[in-house]
């Protein structure tokens, strides 16, 4: 079957059911699924394995304290204060001096 790329075009879209015969031949997974209307019990497994891989991951995470978030929180809005101020500065210095060399 050819490629969405090497099939001569109708206008610009294609027909919806050549659309779907494309999708239905591919590998597009999700879209089969969808077109089925449900899931098989071998892709139900697997997504409840990954969920319990995914939970017993997020119990390994040492997760920080209230006081460590405080702490970053803070320094992060210090540090982008200081950096916007410092920015704003330096643009008032060579507007300043732009002015002053160009009248």
């Amino acid at each position: 079957m050819k490629t969405l790329k090497e099939r001569p075009r109708r206008g610009f879209f294609l027909k919806k059911a050549e659309l779907i015969n494309v999708l239905i031949k591919s590998n597009c997974a999700a879209f089969q699924w969808t077109l089925r209307g449900m899931i098989s019990q071998n892709h139900m497994s697997k997504i409840r394995e990954y969920l319990k891989e995914s939970k017993a991951e997020i119990a390994h995470v040492k997760w920080p304290s209230k006081k460590d978030t405080i702490i970053v929180t803070v320094l992060v809005i210090v540090i982008s204060v200081s950096v916007a101020y410092l920015l704003g500065l330096l643009d008032s210095v060579f507007t300043i001096g732009l002015e002053k060399l160009l009248p």
